[in-house]
């Protein structure tokens, strides 16, 4: 008997927490045109964004620049000095 009155609560009150969200919103009445000489005003003035679009740091206009052509050239020298040191000393011309 207590099992189907625990039951019988549990559902109960789980059926008026879910009864809210069952429930008809009303729809709003349709509002009336304005007047053609009448402007409707908005709620809530948005003031138009500003262009005050922050500046790079220089580390980003020069050193990060500066740095993919040091990289660049690193790497160039690399394989120029690799190809006179290696390449070239491999084979040799016989006479």
């Amino acid at each position: 008997m207590r099992r189907i009155f625990v039951a019988s609560l549990i559902v109960a009150t789980s059926s008026l927490m879910v009864l809210p969200a069952f429930a008809q919103e009303e729809t709003p009445a349709p509002q009336e045109p304005a007047p053609a000489g009448e402007l409707i005003q908005p709620a809530v003035v948005v003031p138009p964004p500003a262009d005050d679009a922050p500046e790079a740091q220089w580390t980003y206009k020069f050193l990060i620049p500066l740095g993919l052509v040091v990289a660049a050239l690193a790497v160039f020298v690399t394989v120029v000095q690799y190809f006179v040191k290696v390449v070239r000393s491999r084979y040799k011309l016989v006479e």
